[in-house]
């Protein structure tokens, strides 16, 4: 109980919510030294993590938590909108097998549970969840074959979209798995930050589920020694592996745009056409001043892939890695802003400040901040951007 006291304490004077009870997460000598490499809010966020895995470990699911690494900006910037994790998880084999059998009730009693769900809307007259449908319906879901323990540990982590995606396709299936169950439960009752969460479990015939992972990531908490420090060896391996992923990337988009046989990285195709043919972006329904903005994207993501692939590993590594990250999200951004302004419903608003005499850069930034907010892209990089490569603010 000491080491646990004297956690709550040290992040009460940090200023920290999170109480980390569940277990032993750790000593608070590791904590200050993580809290020498993290950003605060990445501290935090982890703590949050492992309060809520040490919970999930301790439940009826599936998969037992394994490994919670993080990686991304949380390493290397003084202010961060995310905090990335992946998550390693190890699937239980007595569970395991009943989760499939859990995920074929589901698909084959789709139709009865949207039935369900349907009389829940008609009677409630409100917008249900799952847990409505629990709470309403456990007696009919047990009778579908359901288990007293797949409702309370695994069904009420779904969402009624997870269900619809069948339902809008005409097919018995569910848009539900165990990584999604893992990314939930950990998000649970997070109230910061965005935490970005990739869980990855190997199965027992030895597969590996989840999203690819692009980059490496250092651990910071394993559920046999709980949380832990990576050493400075760690440390630099894992700062010269993200410069290796992130040069390849910039090199994938130089041969893109040099030999159109290849296809670049997943992301940056508009970047890449936008540098290859440019003519294709310049509609003669433009006005002169979206025009001017679009060769002069094309321009600066030039400009941006010659500035990433002068850097060199030698140096502060993590610095280098912060400069080398933010070219390829300028050219990232860049493509998208080129692909914004050219749409169909872009060409009616250009019709519309027509009529009221102007067109500013504040107008063109607005309307891409909302375009790309979809895709988490913060106004201040839009107008970055925007700014950079305008020459003009106001035209008649």
């Amino acid at each position: 109980m000491f080491f646990q006291e004297m956690l709550i304490i040290y992040l009460l004077n940090n200023k920290f919510s999170v109480i980390c009870g569940g277990g032993f997460i750790g000593k608070v000598k590791d904590l200050e030294e993580i809290y020498g490499l993290l950003h605060p809010r990445a501290v935090k966020a982890l703590m949050h993590l492992v309060k809520r895995a040490e919970l999930f470990n301790d439940g009826y699911y599936p998969v037992i938590i394994d490994k919670i690494k993080v990686m991304g900006s949380s390493l290397r910037y003084e202010v961060i909108g995310d905090v990335d994790f992946v998550v390693e998880c190890i699937a239980k084999e007595e569970l395991w097998n009943e989760f499939i059998e859990f995920k074929e009730h589901l698909n084959s009693n789709l139709y009865e549970i949207w039935e369900l769900l349907d009389e829940l809307r008609l009677d409630l007259n409100i917008k249900v969840t799952i847990n409505d449908l629990i709470e309403n319906f456990s007696d009919e879901l047990l009778m579908m074959g359901f288990k007293d323990e797949w409702l309370k540990y695994w069904l009420c982590w779904m969402r009624i979209e997870d269900l619809k995606f069948g339902i809008d396709r005409g097919l018995p299936v569910v848009f539900f798995d165990v990584n999604k169950l893992v990314e939930r439960f950990l998000k649970s009752n997070w109230h910061d930050i965005r935490l970005q969460i990739i869980p990855l479990t190997l199965t027992p015939s030895g597969e590996i589920r989840g999203f690819k992972v692009e980059g490496p990531a250092l651990s910071f908490w394993t559920r046999s020694k709980g949380l832990r420090t990576p050493n400075v060896r760690e440390l630099e391996e894992y700062l010269s592996e993200e410069f290796k992923v992130l040069r390849k990337k910039a090199l994938e988009i130089k041969s893109a745009i040099e030999d159109e046989r290849c296809s670049g990285p997943f992301g940056y195709g508009y970047a890449i056409a936008l540098v290859r043919n440019l003519d294709y972006f310049l509609s003669s329904n433009l006005p002169e001043i979206v025009r001017k903005i679009i060769v002069a994207l094309r321009s600066y993501v030039l400009s941006e892939l010659n500035n990433s692939l002068k850097l060199s590993p030698k140096g502060n590594l993590k610095v280098i890695n912060t400069k080398l990250r933010e070219h390829l999200k300028n050219i990232y951004i860049s493509g998208l802003i080129a692909e914004k302004l050219t749409t169909t419903d872009s060409l009616g608003k250009y019709w519309y400040w027509r009529e009221k005499g102007t067109i500013t850069i504040d107008l063109i930034v607005d309307m891409l901040y909302k375009k790309l907010k979809p895709f988490r892209i913060k106004k201040k990089d839009v107008v970055k951007i925007v700014n950079i490569v305008s020459d003009s603010h106001t035209i008649p």
